[in-house]
């Protein structure tokens, strides 16, 4: 799927610079300045969001059988629940001067859930995840430097704003013997996130460029469910399983752009 997105990111991009192409002077006079101020343009983007939780708390399990709280492992790591989330994403900007620009984003994220198989004494237990989705706004700027050879214009930026993250659910096999399937793992919340983010904008035309785009994002952590309650007949003992926190949720999109000004 991601490579599928991606190709026709690329194969937009590619379209968009070849229609663009005859209007461009050589050597390339067009856009002297790093950006047109109060000009206004939007932007479509997408590439992939390597992801990391910042803590892995403890997860334990209440057995009636041995009258024992113990814990199995921690909260895997995000790379062992989930593949390499693919980000896509839209933004109108408005530019106040020719180097300071103040943008409106959304995103959205995605990515396969996997499954995370350990020990614990001599029982194997695996964890099949659903997938991982969020979405996002942000309010955010950016400093456009001058450009060089009158293409090419590197900035640095600053956003901020709010992820609704989509709730997480399991299946749970010990042994080979399913116990439970399509529990919660992850409660759905909505929660805020802000990054920084560096960049290159490449002219193509008065109106097209290309922004390639490198960011470092940190998001509230997922709302752990803290207490599963289970049947014991049903469980073979089981009673409760106790899911620690995963810290914050350090990500770092890097994604690539077609932009519009008008």
């Amino acid at each position: 799927m991601l490579k599928n997105y991606l190709r026709s990111l690329l194969l937009i991009i590619a379209f968009s610079a070849s229609s663009v192409y005859g209007y461009i002077d050589y050597p390339f006079r067009g856009c002297p300045e790093p950006i047109y101020e109060d000009a206004i343009s939007v932007q479509i983007k997408g590439g992939v969001a390597p992801s990391h939780w910042t803590k892995r708390g403890p997860v334990y399990i209440s057995d009636v059988l041995v009258d024992e709280l113990f814990s199995l492992n921690s909260i895997p790591h995000f790379h062992e629940q989930f593949h390499t989330p693919w980000q896509a994403g839209a933004e109108v900007a408005w530019n106040v001067n020719r180097h300071v620009q103040l943008f409106l984003e959304g995103i959205y994220q995605q990515s396969d859930g996997k499954r995370h198989s350990y020990f614990s004494d001599s029982d194997l237990f695996q964890e099949s995840f659903s997938r991982y989705k969020n979405s996002g706004g942000f309010l955010g700027g950016r400093y456009y430097f001058n450009r060089i050879c009158h293409a090419v214009s590197f900035f640095l930026g600053f956003k901020a704003g709010i992820v609704y993250q989509n709730r997480v659910s399991y299946h749970f096999v010990i042994d080979d013997l399913d116990f439970f399937k399509h529990h919660k793992y992850y409660r759905y919340q909505w929660a805020p996130s802000a990054g920084l983010q560096a960049g290159a904008d490449i002219a193509l035309s008065y109106n097209f460029s290309l922004v390639l785009t490198g960011e470092v994002t940190v998001t509230q952590g997922m709302n752990s469910v803290r207490n599963i309650e289970y049947n014991p007949l049903v469980t073979g003992g089981i009673t409760n399983i106790v899911l620690g926190e995963t810290g914050k949720i350090v990500a770092f999109p890097v994604t690539l752009g077609l932009r519009y000004s008008f």
